[in-house]
């Protein structure tokens, strides 16, 4: 049997970290390790974490000054020893043979990667999931094609935590976390890059990942502010710089939609953001090289029509974009 890593990130989840490493020591896939990274919490998260610690020989726990989700995880995964690795956020849980269906997966099909089905739920109601039948294949299928059908089917799930991963894919790829500055939605760039250098993966048809509605916590769900616009700016950088370095036609492509959606997101935010610093957020965008990418690679006519309209006038784009949200709301 492999042993398996599993890197759960921990800040200030003190009321949901219990159930979380409950979730993960009962699990039916017994070699593990389980690395537990305190990223400078100011609850007794840390205390927690040492307890679990010197009960388990095979929970590690390890402590830092606060850096941030991607810095915990890029911890994680340079003391991760086990062949196979799994990200699980603190305030989350897993069901009990979530890590037995994924390896049983990756050893089946000597995959780079394996994701599956989760559940949203809030104080223990479910409150939502999608059966993403379009993703399951009857063999493993490489990172585009997984991609393609996402694309297909309007999915833009990028959950890091969903998953299990291959450690010397993540190794041989140079796959880490963001490294140049704190970020929201660091699973994006972690997720859609690692897909655009997986041979194998494949998707189970498993609901084993219980994620916990916290939105009037997380950071991601707040009104936009210089921090959520700088990440997505960071973000759509990243991919024109893997757009240009690219000499694939297929792998292109999918790059230039991910542009998309990532951009998406960025004029969103731009929108609902402070007055104040709108024209300077105006500026920025439209100053990019994106304009020309997403001529060449959106595949949707809505998503085409949306683009002419930006490359044509930002301005244009929000008042349609701004009449849409006032009709829906």
């Amino acid at each position: 049997m492999d042993k398996i890593s599993i890197i759960v990130p921990v800040y200030n989840v003190e009321q949901y970290l219990e159930q979380c490493i409950d979730s993960i020591i009962n699990q039916t896939y017994k070699n593990i390790e389980v690395l537990l990274i305190d990223d400078g919490s100011t609850d007794n998260s840390g205390k927690i974490c040492e307890r679990y610690g010197e009960k388990y020989s095979y929970i590690k726990v390890i402590h830092q000054v606060n850096a941030g989700l991607c810095a915990a995880r890029n911890t994680g995964l340079d003391n991760a020893i086990g062949k196979y690795i799994c990200f699980i956020d603190s305030d989350d849980y897993i069901e009990k043979e979530y890590v037995e269906k994924l390896y049983n997966e990756v050893k089946l099909y000597d995959l780079d990667i394996a994701y599956c089905n989760f559940r949203l739920f809030e104080d223990n109601k479910e409150l939502g999931k999608k059966e993403k039948k379009y993703l399951v294949t009857p063999k493993e299928i490489n990172g585009l094609q997984y991609q393609v059908l996402r694309f297909e089917n309007d999915d833009w799930d990028c959950q890091v935590w969903v998953g299990m991963y291959k450690k010397e894919f993540l190794l041989k790829n140079n796959l880490s976390f963001y490294k140049k500055d704190r970020l929201l939605y660091e699973d994006i760039l972690f997720t859609n890059k690692s897909l655009l250098k997986a041979e194998k993966v494949k998707f189970v048809s498993y609901y084993g990942y219980n994620y916990r509605n916290r939105w009037q916590d997380s950071l991601c769900r707040q009104k936009p502010n210089e921090w959520t616009i700088k990440s997505y700016y960071n973000i759509m950088n990243e991919f024109i710089d893997l757009y240009n370095n690219s000499v694939r036609k297929d792998e292109k492509s999918i790059i230039g939609q991910t542009l998309y959606k990532v951009l998406t997101g960025l004029l969103e935010s731009i929108y609902y953001c402070d007055e104040t610093n709108k024209s300077k957020y105006y500026k920025m965008v439209s100053n990019t090289k994106i304009k020309k990418i997403l001529r060449k690679n959106i595949k949707s006519k809505k998503d085409l029509m949306k683009c002419i309209i930006f490359n044509i006038n930002l301005k244009l784009y929000y008042e349609i974009f701004g009449l849409k949200q006032r009709i829906i709301s």
